[in-house]
């Protein structure tokens, strides 16, 4: 038997323990004297508590696409084996060790309990549940059919989260390489160069411009360094100070990285997810509406427009060109499976197709990236070389 202590109350604290039959107990507490509520819960028969702080980060943040794949396919796994609702969600909170996911499954256990639909407990979440994971939900929940929907949202999440993993592992070496070059730019201004500098002041013989650069560099950064070092940590201290402006920079910065990939990754996207609302039974443009509430401010504008234009009566194969962001074929896919009816087999057919493409264009990148990257280094290193030795030959040392 699993039941809770607690109704569910939006505070600080999340407490999990067992009773004497080793029956899983959990529930919210809202306040500073957790030893004062443990001796009451001890009281009443429930040990062993554990309390884990909520964050405002925990309780507003939507799920990351990695922590939505785990939840779904643990969710799937459960429900699967043949638990039921409430105790699948209460295994899982005992086993994960997300705090994010502890919290949307004891939020979700103590809501069933008290009668809600499990579409209606998600909603109440604060809108850490993903849009679409939850119009999926929404409609398992009217055809009795959870086993089935969790099953397509795990197979949407896995190749959400495996394109998001490729791009992250595509920039790794070019990110590792531009560190090293950094790291052997700022050794050979603060070291090499301070070293080989008295070696040139008593000769008369006129620098090359390379080591002249290095030089005048050296020099700033040796004399500046005072200021950048106080820059720096400035910087880190209004970062870990000021969590929006930390949140903004980093979405910036994220945004500019996929900028480069969105090419490829929104149509893929645009295709996969088109393919499970289609085919879990909403409309056209009911899918395009959800799709134009969920995402970052680029993807959103590109769905309001094609929401908009078909809700001046155009076909959706005619709304895609003025997006410029998918390519050509998916308008005569897309066009051809309005013909025969059967929009959901083109949405399957073109996921397919860019799932493919996708994975050659990361092949492509890492192919190329390597060697660009070895020519920068070695272009780097002659640089270095020339402008430290260059003056040594001339002079006959």
């Amino acid at each position: 038997m699993i039941n809770t202590v607690s109704s569910f109350i939006e505070s600080k604290y999340l407490w999990e323990g067992k009773d004497n039959e080793n029956n899983i107990k959990f529930g919210f507490f809202e306040g500073v004297n957790t030893r004062q509520h443990k001796f009451s819960l001890n009281q009443k028969g429930v040990f062993d508590c554990r309390y884990h702080k909520l964050s405002a980060r925990v309780l507003n943040n939507k799920l990351t696409p990695e922590l939505v794949t785990h939840f779904v396919s643990s969710l799937r796994m459960f429900i699967g084996g043949g638990m039921n609702i409430e105790k699948s969600f209460v295994f899982l909170l005992n086993q994960t060790n997300s705090l994010e996911i502890k919290y949307i499954c004891a939020s979700i256990v103590i809501s069933v309990n008290s009668g809600k639909t499990l579409s209606k407990a998600c909603e109440e979440l604060n809108n850490k549940i993903p849009t679409i994971f939850l119009s999926v939900i929404k409609v398992s929940d009217e055809a009795g059919n959870l086993e089935e929907a969790l099953e397509k949202i795990e197979e949407y999440y896995i190749i959400n989260d495996k394109s998001l993993k490729a791009i992250y592992s595509s920039l790794r070496y070019p990110v590792l390489v531009a560190f090293f070059l950094v790291s052997l730019y700022l050794f050979v201004l603060l070291v090499v160069i301070p070293n080989q500098k008295h070696i040139y002041e008593f000769r008369s013989v006129e620098l090359p411009l390379p080591t002249q650069i290095l030089f005048t560099m050296s020099d700033a950064l040796r004399f500046a360094w005072p200021l950048i070092l106080s820059t720096g940590l400035c910087f880190i201290v209004a970062m870990v100070l000021l969590p929006k402006t930390r949140k903004k920079i980093h979405k910036n910065i994220s945004d500019r990285f996929f900028d480069m990939f969105r090419k490829w990754h929104e149509p893929l996207l645009f295709a996969t997810s088109m393919n499970l609302l289609l085919s879990t039974g909403y409309q056209i443009e009911t899918a395009i509406e959800l799709l134009s509430k969920d995402g970052d401010k680029k993807r959103r504008d590109i769905f309001f427009s094609i929401r908009r234009q078909l809700h001046e009566g155009k076909l959706l194969s005619e709304t895609l060109d003025a997006t410029k962001v998918f390519p050509p074929y998916y308008k005569e896919i897309i066009a051809l499976s309005e013909y025969t009816g059967d929009e959901q087999s083109g949405f399957a057919k073109l996921e397919m197709i860019q799932y493919r493409l996708w994975n050659d264009v990361l092949k492509k990148f890492s192919t190329y990236i390597q060697p660009a990257m070895l020519v920068m280094i070695s272009v780097f290193i002659a640089f270095l070389l020339y402008a430290v030795y260059k003056p040594l030959f001339s002079f006959g040392i």
